[in-house]
């Protein structure tokens, strides 16, 4: 625990640093860098790991530079998926019903 010079026991203890803030200090977040990391593949907290920060803010900037985590997922319709679904479990029907609800 850390006390000012105030008190009398102040030559005993070691003074503290201040910076005037609460917290964590600021984790500044490249967003070419957070873009870079979503194109690879990487979770919100593999990216979290690797810059030193929480998921949380991971995802409060991705969310600011307008770069969500859905988008790295393939935008086709239902019914695409349906067919494609349909198309391997023909492909692989000895499989089971166990590959349709994969």
């Amino acid at each position: 625990m850390c006390f000012s010079a105030v008190s009398s026991f102040s030559a005993q203890l070691p003074l503290c640093l201040v910076s005037g803030s609460r917290g964590r200090p600021p984790v500044n977040i490249n967003t070419e860098q957070l873009a870079l990391m979503q194109k690879s593949g990487l979770t919100a907290v593999q990216m979290a790991d690797h810059l030193g920060c929480s998921a949380s803010l991971i995802y409060k900037k991705l969310t600011d530079a307008n770069l969500l985590m859905r988008d790295k997922y393939a935008d086709i319709s239902d019914q695409h998926l349906d067919d494609r679904v349909r198309d391997v479990h023909n492909r692989h029907s000895s499989a089971g019903i166990e590959v349709s609800y994969c």
